[in-house]
């Protein structure tokens, strides 16, 4: 049965909202340490975080447009949390203030976003994110066809805000680190004031003369103050019923971990 007008502007539009969103979702990663600025499409943002404490209450992002158009933003704060399973979490907060909300960049030029705090440092660190969304541009067509048909796809950038406790402590735990029906399983928990930042986190499988007959490398980044991550790993059986001992490295910016646990007499499946 052949496709009416309706039926294909409305797998048009379907196949827009559907990018836009997967868009929007792939943006908002943050770039690693170090790195100078974030490129997100068509723009540049610098830095790619904020610290700000007692001492420096305020502070400031850059956004650059990279186009060859001009790109409208619309920037928006929210407060920032974590469950165990390492999922983000935002709310709209009042902690922050920051200008301007709307703002349009020319080609080549760049505008700066300010931000500060409306409360002063507490006993643990706080940690938000500035999300800097890419507003879609008027579509200029002749035709209606051609503005059906069109796809705009739009970026987002979410810069961390860290907001120093006053006394800066760094703890962290590795607990419930064992292995039962080839499933590795351990928790981190930050019991510090401030955040950790993996650098790896890898598991190995070591047979009873040292060898390694599994390697696992997690893929996770931040840890906040307060928050615990529970991980769990299979072990493949092969390399399950040759493993004597299981040995984990968790290396962050700041410490590093070491934990090995006797598996000689656990059962695979």
């Amino acid at each position: 049965m052949p496709c009416t007008n309706s039926g294909v502007h409305l797998a048009r539009m379907r196949l827009l909202q559907a990018v836009q969103i997967a868009a929007l979702l792939v943006a908002a990663a943050v770039t690693p340490w170090g790195i100078p600025d974030a490129h997100a499409g068509p723009f540049a943002i610098q830095p790619t975080r904020l610290e700000l404490d007692a001492a420096r209450p305020s502070g400031a992002l850059v956004v650059r447009n990279e186009h060859d158009a001009a790109l409208s933003f619309q920037i928006k704060g929210v407060s920032w949390s974590q469950d165990e399973a390492g999922q983000e979490h935002y709310a709209d907060t009042t902690d922050l203030v920051y200008f301007p909300r709307l703002l349009t960049v020319l080609p080549g030029e760049s505008a700066v976003i300010r931000i500060g705090l409306r409360r002063p440092p507490g006993p643990v660190e706080k940690t938000y994110r500035i999300f800097i969304e890419e507003l879609a541009p008027a579509v200029k067509s002749t035709t209606p066809r051609e503005a059906r048909a069109h796809i705009q796809v739009l970026m987002r950038f979410g810069a961390p805000v860290f907001v120093h406790a006053n006394k800066h402590e760094q703890q962290l735990a590795v607990e419930a680190f064992h292995l039962a029906g080839g499933q590795a399983r351990w928790v981190i928990r930050n019991t510090g004031t401030g955040h950790e930042m993996f650098q790896g986190i890898t598991l190995r499988a070591l047979d009873a003369s040292g060898a390694e007959v599994f390697k696992h490398e997690a893929d996770d980044r931040y840890l906040l103050a307060g928050g615990t991550r529970r991980f769990d790993v299979a072990v493949p059986r092969d390399a399950c019923k040759q493993t004597a001992r299981l040995s984990l490295k968790i290396k962050t910016q700041h410490t590093e971990v070491l934990r090995d646990l006797d598996a000689g007499n656990t059962p695979c499946p």
